[in-house]
Order: C-alpha cells, then sequence, then structure tokens
C-alpha cells in the first residue's frame, strides 16, 4: 500500500512538473544569445570590428623607439695595451605633424568599427526575429491542439446524447450517424492540422 501511494505521487508530480516552469520568450532569447552559433560569429565580428579604431589610432599616437649597444675591444697581445669597452644608449621619439595615410587609415577604422556595430545589431534583431517567430509559431500549435482535443471532446458528447436520445426514442439514427461522422470529421481535421 505504501509502495502504491508513493508511486502515485511520483506520477503526480511528474505531470505537474511541465508546468511549474514556464520557458517564455525572455528564456528563449537569453539562451539563443548564449548558445547560437550565428550569433557568437557576429559578436567575435563584433570585437574584432572594433578594434579597427584602436588600430587606426595606433597609427597617429608618436612612436617611441629605444637602443642600447655595449662592445668590448680587446687589443692584440703585442701592444700591451689594455682593452676597452664602449656603451651607448639611444631614445628617439616620432610624431609627425601631419600625415595624410594615417589620418585616412585612422578614419577608415572608426567607420569600420561603426559597421561592425551595425552588422551586430542586425544579427541581434535577426535572431529575436527568429526566436520570436518559433516562440509564437509554437503558441499557436499549443492553442491550435488545445481548440481540436476541446472540439473532439464537444463531438463526442454530442454523439453520447445523439446515442441516448436515440435510445429514449426522441432522435432518428440519422441524428446519431450525423454525429458520428462530425466527430469522424474532426477528428481527421486534428490530424491534418498535427501533420
Amino acid at each position: 500500500m505504501k509502495y502504491l501511494c508513493s508511486r502515485w505521487l511520483g506520477i503526480a508530480l511528474l505531470a505537474l512538473a511541465p508546468s511549474a516552469y514556464s520557458y517564455d520568450l525572455l528564456d528563449a532569447r537569453h539562451a539563443a544569445r548564449d548558445y547560437n552559433a550565428d550569433f557568437a560569429a557576429a559578436r567575435a565580428n563584433l570585437s574584432a570590428g572594433r578594434e579597427q579604431a584602436i588600430q587606426g589610432r595606433a597609427q597617429l599616437l608618436p612612436q617611441v623607439g629605444a637602443s642600447a649597444n655595449y662592445s668590448y675591444t680587446h687589443l692584440t697581445l703585442l701592444t700591451n695595451l689594455p682593452g676597452y669597452d664602449s656603451t651607448s644608449y639611444g631614445v628617439s621619439l616620432k610624431q609627425p605633424l601631419f600625415d595624410i595615410s594615417k589620418y585616412t587609415g585612422y578614419q577608415k577604422g572608426q567607420i569600420g568599427t561603426r559597421q561592425a556595430e551595425i552588422s551586430f545589431q542586425a544579427s541581434e534583431q535577426q535572431l529575436m526575429l527568429t526566436i520570436a517567430q518559433a516562440y509564437f509559431k509554437v503558441l499557436l500549435a499549443q492553442d491550435t491542439l488545445a481548440a481540436t482535443q476541446a472540439s473532439k471532446k464537444a463531438y463526442q458528447t454530442q454523439l453520447a446524447q445523439a446515442r441516448a436520445a436515440f435510445d429514449v426514442g426522441t432522435a432518428t439514427i440519422t441524428d446519431t450517424h450525423e454525429a458520428q461522422v462530425i466527430l469522424r470529421c474532426s477528428i481527421g481535421a486534428g490530424n491534418q492540422r498535427a501533420e
């Protein structure tokens, strides 16, 4: 008896489980943003596109160079002079006042970044459109299934009433056959909708 009660309780909990958590449009959006391969590619393209502005700006920045040199000269043994070493250091800084090619590269980087951001926004909106279409198709299918099941139940009730009326003698066999045909047609239409 105890086993039977726990078994029925488990079945009841499983039957209620799908309704305990409903997957809404916002959850679908978050899941698609995390797991959609096309959107991940668009996100990577956005990241690469943002680097174009940084690379373009780098052309306008000053260029600093540093150098260091150390050498030791060893004299030959015949001169009996000690060897000597030399050390040199250098720093250079270059900043062109105006270079049209570098300024054009800077503008090109800014445009590339804007283009990447616009492309990302377009792919984000395309993803949302795809999610919404799929989500509403599922809702429509659920509503269609519920309506088909409700009409089937209504036609079954109508058939049962027609049979009861025929058994009592208040209706003809034609009413019963008509109710059977309507029920079969509704079942056939429901099967076509399911396909």
